[in-house]
């Protein structure tokens, strides 16, 4: 059950991240914060911070980060989707959780003809660890959705890359898994939380 500090520290997110939604023409806050499969380790949707995700992309922009596709792995609602919709030929959301997937696509349908870069966003109700496709030098987005048996998988699927892959973790509460699999992060800054940049050249 969570404390009275943490379900203010998420109310004062959500009022912070209310006018990022509001622009992008979206709802993405938190569908539920206690939806966990103990089956396959997932861990509660609550969305990265609007904050986290510009500090991702101040990243990019400052390293010259380019790929054509953009994969966010327990994509939830989908913020990172529509945040980075104009950024990317194509984006890729999966979310395991057959619910949360149904309203983000319910959402999306509603919103894709609003924006012409909303086009280019697709959601998908499977396993990431083993559905993210390779055939395109990618970036991949993850806010701490896998316990450590799907992250390996992740890993392992994610070595095999014959292109650039450039992996923003944020929140890496199993970092020492990640590096152990894929080598040290290039980079690890700070914003709300730490976020791990891993940088594979396939």
């Amino acid at each position: 059950m969570s404390t009275i500090g943490g379900r203010l520290r998420r109310l004062r997110r959500e009022v912070a991240d209310f006018p990022h939604d509001l622009r992008l023409g979206v709802r993405t806050r938190a569908i539920t914060s206690e939806y966990v499969d103990r089956a396959a380790q997932s861990n509660p949707c609550d969305p990265v911070p609007y904050r986290t995700l510009g500090a991702i992309a101040r990243h990019m922009t400052a390293h010259g980060t380019a790929a054509p596709r953009f994969a966010d792995l327990g994509s939830g609602l989908g913020r990172p989707l529509y945040f980075f919709a104009d950024r990317f030929e194509e984006l890729l959301g999966y979310e395991l959780a057959a619910p949360i997937h149904a309203s983000a696509s319910a959402q999306l349908a509603r919103v894709q003809g609003q924006r012409a870069h909303y086009r280019r966003i697709s959601t998908h109700c499977a396993d990431a660890s083993t559905a993210v496709p390779l055939d395109r030098p990618l970036v991949v987005f993850l806010y701490n959705p896998f316990g450590p048996k799907p992250l390996a998988r992740l890993c392992a699927r994610l070595r095999e890359a014959n292109n650039e892959v450039h992996i923003y973790y944020a929140n890496p509460v199993l970092m020492n898994l990640m590096a152990a699999e894929l080598g040290q992060p290039s980079e690890v800054f700070r914003c709300d939380f730490e976020v791990a940049y891993f940088h594979l050249r396939g």
